[in-house]
């Protein structure tokens, strides 16, 4: 890919443009993609090991509406 320089570049301080993309420093080094899923993943089993105790924690005891027949509990 030819690095071009143009008007277009000295209007916005550029260095360089390829396929319209303006380039502010000769540094041509790439950065890896994370892994997305794996953070996905990740996150998602904390959620499962610790998030949804929390929930679980919270949102019981549960009571009937009239308090008087039954009660769930969690752990």
């Amino acid at each position: 890919m030819a690095k071009t320089v143009s008007k277009k570049c000295k209007e916005v301080g550029s260095l360089y443009e390829i396929k319209g993309r303006h380039y502010f420093t000769d540094d041509s080094s790439v950065v890896p993609i994370p892994d997305l899923l794996e953070v996905q993943l990740n996150s998602y089993n904390e959620f499962l090991e610790r998030g949804l105790d929390r929930v679980f924690q919270d949102s019981f005891p549960i009571s009937d509406f009239s308090g008087e027949k039954i009660d769930i509990y969690y752990k």
